[in-house]
């Protein structure tokens, strides 16, 4: 039977039909635009690009018009193929190459499809800056996380085919082949990352992150490396202000009508240091009644506050948090920073005070007990008169007394007047 074939094959136009220019080893099957100046060969891919029943053979070729001035072939293939990898070229810089496929049936009536223009590329993308982030907003030197790293990054551009995708790895050392927290990843076209490591990182190291671009023609820019971001997973800390460890001060100081409280403390990180000091007062424990969240700085060491007046036996609570540049906070209750440490009492009255002599013989004097409170000033107790013979054979007992505040040294004072008149001089003093 003889059958008559008026026609050459059927071009398809529908997508996914397309002929295509591949380099496998770098994009599989995604037709190439650009090719890398130094490309010896490329595949042209035809597949489902013709229908019919009577191919007999299709014939590829290489042009620098469409199906005009054949630089490479016609290379004939057999019916059954899809695809031709020519091989010898030496393509010239910045040159439009096309790819040309014609399909011929037993008739010898020949179709013919085109690629898309490729063009050779002999320049890598141009390297732009990458930051070490967490939010994909902020540049940041330190971190909390040990397992997770973050990255964004711009400015990179080819100037003769364009960047086709980005690669990134995260290391701990600057050296740009080195990996050893996450290997190299494809992010196609995405400018930034926030991932899980492969590796953990390790307290007060540095993660270093990486990235380079690859143009369309699969040539790659330099490896861009990061400034590095500081690992550090502790929250700052107090040190002892004093040889008896203790970590937070309080000095209360009062008058008739009013209180000032002086507090000192001693904060340190050693990883990445302090953000900022807070500090608040209350009444109780925790508490903000006097004085609400106030920020001092990183560099606060201490703080007054004066003329706060409150009740008689009003207990002062002193709160201080602590922020490290990782975002870590630690709290610290100054009532807590030493075993045995109580809040400071707001204290207005002075000790009541007992004196007894046991020697009374003419001339009469007068007696002064003077009482200096627990990290307060000097309270007078009340004076009394007494008849007194031999100071070295004088006698006495001092019994104090105070319900709000540690009475701390207790003095007994002798002279003509209340209060210091030059003959007044101290005889004892009695440590509590």
């Amino acid at each position: 039977q003889l059958t008559v074939l008026a026609s050459p094959p059927k071009v398809q136009r529908s997508m996914g039909t397309a002929v295509k220019n591949l380099l496998p080893e770098l994009y599989g099957e995604r037709s190439l635009q650009f090719l890398p100046i130094n490309s010896t060969q490329v595949t042209v891919s035809f597949r489902n690009k013709f229908s019919s029943p009577y191919i007999e053979s299709y014939a590829v070729s290489i042009s620098r018009l469409p199906n005009s001035g054949m630089e490479y072939g016609p290379f004939t293939l057999a019916k059954t193929a899809s695809s031709y990898t020519v091989q010898g070229l030496k393509l010239e810089n910045g040159r439009k190459y096309f790819s040309n496929v014609e399909c011929c049936n037993s008739a010898g009536l020949c179709s013919v499809a085109n690629s898309k223009p490729f063009t050779a590329d002999s320049t890598p993308p141009v390297t732009g800056v990458i930051y070490d982030s967490i939010d994909r907003l902020h540049e940041v030197s330190y971190q909390n996380l040990t397992d997770l790293a973050g990255s964004y990054w711009q400015g990179f551009w080819d100037p003769e085919s364009y960047i086709g995708r980005y690669f990134w790895c995260a290391g701990n050392t600057t050296a740009t082949n080195e990996c050893s927290l996450h290997a190299w990843k494809n992010l196609d076209y995405r400018l930034s990352i926030f991932t899980q490591l492969q590796t953990p990182a390790k307290h007060r190291s540095l993660i270093y992150n990486k990235v380079y671009a690859e143009n369309g023609a699969g040539l790659k820019s330099a490896v861009l490396i990061s400034r590095g971001v500081v690992v550090d997973t502790t929250p700052p800390i107090l040190r002892a202000i004093d040889q008896n460890g203790l970590l937070i001060r309080v000095s209360l100081r009062t008058n008739p009508k009013a209180s000032d409280i002086l507090v000192e403390w001693n904060a340190e990180d050693e990883e990445s240091g302090i953000r900022d000091v807070q500090i608040a007062i209350g009444t109780v424990a925790g508490g903000i009644q006097v004085l609400n969240y106030k920020s001092l700085g990183p560099e606060a060491r201490t703080y007054r506050l004066h003329n706060i007046r409150l009740p008689q036996q009003t207990p002062l609570h002193v709160s201080l948090l602590l922020l490290n540049k990782a975002g870590l906070t630690s709290y610290h209750l100054a009532s807590d920073s030493k075993p045995g440490s109580a809040a400071p009492i707001v204290d207005y009255t002075p000790p009541r005070v007992r004196l007894t002599f046991r020697d009374q013989i003419s001339p009469p004097g007068t007696a002064d007990v003077v009482c200096q409170q627990q990290e307060g000033e000097e309270l007078y107790s009340t004076s009394r008169d007494c008849v007194l013979n031999d100071l070295r054979d004088l006698q006495f007992s001092i019994a104090s007394q105070d319900n709000e505040t540690d009475i701390k040294t207790c003095r007994l004072l002798i002279g003509e007047s209340i209060k210091g008149s030059l003959a007044k001089r101290t005889l004892y003093q009695v440590r509590k």
